[in-house]
């Protein structure tokens, strides 16, 4: 199934650096264990998983780079 979401997955490398200037900065955003429920598929009950808040969250620190 695909996820439609409400902003651009591109991805663009930092300028190239050959030590004239200082060191462009450098964000990366670290995460663990993301489950999104589908509750076609989720059992009765309480549900185990969330929903896209996480990425929402993620995208507006706007890191350079995500290591999930």
């Amino acid at each position: 199934m695909a996820v439609k979401l409400g902003y651009p997955t591109v991805f663009q490398t930092q300028e190239l650096w050959q030590w004239r200037t200082d060191p462009p900065t450098f964000t990366m955003a670290l995460g663990s264990c993301s489950y999104v429920n589908e509750p076609v598929y989720d059992r009765p009950g309480n549900s185990y998983g969330g929903d896209y808040q996480i990425f929402d969250a993620i995208h507006e620190r706007r890191p350079d780079a995500m290591l999930w």
